[in-house]
């Protein structure tokens, strides 16, 4: 217990360095990497309930910082460097549209702490569970859970974040993918990676805000995508 205590003390300092780094990509991929290998070696379900709170909470806090905005009209591409309208988190409403993402930091799998999953139809999102692996579930989020961020990409419309929603349905029936460091599987998903796959597989749209494992987080971290719903 005591070894696992010092390693979530360690794991929490990590990740505030890491989120703090984010203007700076190289001091940020030099932390990701030390943050990776801190949570690579440590299996959540056998820490306290305290311990994983911490790592949670401080999740939370530096995601909350992120502002909300707007969501884009059907066939507007936002990129990099256009102006966002920015709104209000309590202004936001929770997201039906196809291909919207979500994430939040209730549960932890594993190594990861949180869940993500994608919008398919507007009462339907398709997720991947470590019991069932990939398949439909009601798009309930903002009852289901008490932390939700949703996000869309900067460079896709909404009818290219539709296809990437349909390739992650054609993925239904496959098993979870126990091995968080192998991104490249495409026989078998976690919740994170499912969505990963398909930005990259339709777009080449890397949503990984580092490299190896793609955190739930990391899927709203990225530079790649903004926040439209905030719970």
């Amino acid at each position: 217990m005591k070894k696992n205590i010092l390693k979530i003390g360690k794991l929490s300092l990590l990740l505030a360095f890491s989120f703090m780094a984010i203007g700076s990509t190289t001091f940020a991929k030099e932390v990701e990497k030390d943050v990776i290998s801190e949570v690579s070696k440590i299996n959540i379900e056998k820490l306290s309930v305290r311990e994983v709170e911490n790592v949670r909470q401080k999740i939370n806090k530096e995601l909350d910082k992120l502002p909300v905005y707007e969501d884009k009209k059907p066939e507007e591409i936002t990129g990099i460097n256009n102006k966002l309208k920015k709104i209000s988190p309590m202004a936001s409403s929770y997201p039906r549209r196809a291909g919207v993402i979500l994430v939040t930091t209730d549960g932890s799998f594993g190594s990861l702490v949180g869940h993500a999953g994608i919008i398919w139809t507007s009462g339907t999102t398709i997720e991947s569970f470590p019991k069932t692996g990939v398949g439909k579930h009601s798009n309930t989020w903002n009852y289901r859970y008490r932390k939700v961020w949703a996000v869309t990409t900067r460079q896709l419309n909404a009818h290219q974040e539709n296809a990437v929603s349909n390739w992650c349905a054609a993925q239904v029936g496959k098993p979870y993918n126990w091995n968080f460091a192998i991104t490249d599987a495409r026989d078998r998903f976690y919740c994170s990676h499912l969505v990963y796959a398909g930005y990259l597989d339709k777009y080449n749209l890397n949503l990984n805000y580092g490299y190896w494992i793609v955190f739930p987080y990391d899927l709203v971290r990225t530079n790649n995508t903004y926040v439209i719903y905030r719970k």
